[in-house]
């Protein structure tokens, strides 16, 4: 790759490329998609767009792959090279411009999203996709995998915060998508959740709201997942929190490895933000209770699960990265399946990770019902490989029945599931726009 990195600097500059290899940057990426044998990489820091376009010129002259990189916070290999490849690091692309009377803000694509909130509340306004990597993750990362946040259930995904952006094609032109909060046939949604394989984000412009004037946090206690799960259905008819997660974490003998980064307590909870005026708070929290029907918990351990809702983050990297992950393999499953099928998915789920003695430690739904997720944990011998074969069950039976990933992307890890004639579409699309195929190849598709 020396003479790869040579030639680039003669036309991008010196300082602007390096040799450095970001295998050793992925640590989640890589360590989620194990088996794969990752390739060597250079290193490009742009600063314009104009950069880009020459690195995607370069690109197609020499066969070459090209990998955006965000804030490397990937769980699905979306940033991983399967060969040699250029790594187009975005980190100064990180300029942030308030436009307050029209609610909007143009940011970088390598804006972490924690900068954009706080910058956004010094103005009075809320930009709301608010997830568990907010202080790592990046505004183009989050849009290129359409990611969810806490205030998903009253704000939308990452790609429903997005009006328009600036994008280099595989082909080295540039497209501009002007703002716009009007839904019709836009090449914007070209670049939402697809992970960069048809083209690299350098901006977008992206909603922001007045803040609420009111916050309000409760935790409502359940016998067990399904009897919660109904609750939220008869809820959902009635009132609209902006932030929903229906959990149940079970007590499993592993030596206290679970709740060392789930920090959770066994037992059924449901955890319901709302924001409005607190007169209409005051409403959800009342009607609420009538719904639900059930405990609710002290308003400290409401207030405390929300104020320390992001270190979720610094927990599960620390538990990946520690010796104490030796000899325990763990996943954790985000499905998308009709709501009547849920509690049906839930029950078959439990009986494939029987079969293959693997403990299910949390199943929970985030935001919508439709949305379930499950967390399994096995250790002892072959774990690795009776992991694999369950999650495959559980991941076929997902993708036969709606999707089998709502809010880290597909990346490598998944691609294998995704139904034959979505992959027969996008490819078409891909290779029309991308002919030498060197944006992020073996992603999603």
């Amino acid at each position: 790759m020396m003479h790869i990195r040579d030639e680039l600097a003669k036309i991008i500059g010196e300082d602007k490329v390096t040799l450095k290899d970001y295998r050793d940057s992925l640590d989640l990426e890589t360590r989620a998609i194990e088996e794969v044998e990752f390739k060597e990489t250079i290193a490009a820091y742009p600063r314009s767009d104009n950069d880009i376009i020459k690195i995607v010129r370069f690109a197609n002259e020499h066969k070459i792959s090209v990998i955006p990189f965000g804030g490397g916070t990937g769980l699905m290999g979306g940033a991983s090279a399967i060969k040699p490849s250029i790594i187009i690091d975005m980190k100064y692309f990180n300029d942030i411009e308030i436009y307050k009377e029209d609610l909007v803000a143009k940011v970088g694509a390598g804006v972490i999203l924690e900068e954009l909130i706080d910058k956004a509340k010094k103005e009075g306004l809320l930009f709301a996709h608010d997830p568990w990597s907010v202080s790592y993750a990046t505004i183009a990362g989050a849009i290129a995998t359409d990611g969810l946040g806490f205030l998903a259930a009253g704000y939308g995904s990452m790609g429903e915060q997005v009006l328009g952006l600036d994008a280099i094609l595989p082909t080295s032109e540039k497209l501009s998508i002007i703002p716009s909060r009007k839904s019709y046939a836009n090449p914007l949604h070209l670049f939402i959740g697809t992970e960069g394989i048809f083209g690299i984000i350098s901006s977008a412009f992206v909603k922001l709201y007045p803040l609420p004037e009111y916050e309000s946090v409760h935790i409502f206690e359940f016998n067990n997942f399904e009897e919660g799960y109904n609750a939220v259905l008869r809820l959902l008819r009635y009132v609209k929190p902006v932030s929903l997660d229906l959990s149940s974490v079970y007590n499993v003998d592993n030596e206290g490895k679970v709740k060392e980064w789930l920090q959770e307590e066994e037992g059924t909870r449901l955890y319901l933000t709302f924001h409005g005026s607190r007169e209409e708070v005051e409403y959800y929290h009342k009607k609420s209770k009538e719904l639900l029907d059930a405990k609710e918990l002290d308003k400290k351990i409401a207030n405390d699960y929300w104020n320390n809702r992001h270190q979720l983050a610094e927990y599960y990297l620390d538990f990946i990265k520690s010796e104490r992950r030796k000899g325990i393999k763990f996943e954790f499953l985000h499905v998308s399946i009709p709501r009547s099928k849920v509690l049906e998915f839930s029950n078959i789920c439990n009986s494939i990770a029987k079969r293959y003695k693997i403990d299910i430690i949390e199943e929970s739904i985030w935001h919508f019902p439709e949305f379930f997720s499950i967390s399994l944990m096995t250790s002892n011998e072959n774990a690795n490989e009776r992991m694999l074969y369950a999650i495959d069950e559980i991941l076929s039976l997902a993708s036969n029945m709606g999707a089998f990933e709502y809010c880290h992307g597909i990346g490598m890890k998944l691609s294998k599931y995704v139904r034959k004639e979505d992959k027969d579409v996008l490819r078409k699309i891909k290779y029309a726009i991308d002919p030498n195929n060197i944006m992020n190849p073996g992603k999603i598709i």
